[in-house]
């Protein structure tokens, strides 16, 4: 009974070594522009957020060369 009890003993901790490894292949996630896509990010003059460049908001006349991530930050830029 005692060797039976010890075999299960070494290979629950065998099973836990083998689980605990890390993952051995490459395949790790990627972030969408961490690929090189060529999209430059700007960043809202309001929040901060990093944000691609065709999807932000222009700062127009009032801001030239500035993005806003949203018309919110837009409108909280403005009403200042």
């Amino acid at each position: 009974m005692f060797k039976f009890i010890l075999w299960i003993g070494l290979g629950y901790l065998f099973f836990r070594l083998l689980r605990g490894r890390p993952a051995t292949s490459d395949a790790r996630p990627e972030s969408r522009n961490q690929q090189g896509s060529g999209e430059k990010m700007v960043k809202c003059l309001e929040c901060g957020l990093y944000v691609p460049e065709n999807e932000a908001l222009a700062g127009g006349r009032s801001y030239p060369g500035s993005y806003f991530c949203s018309r919110k930050c837009q409108q909280k830029r403005s009403s200042d």
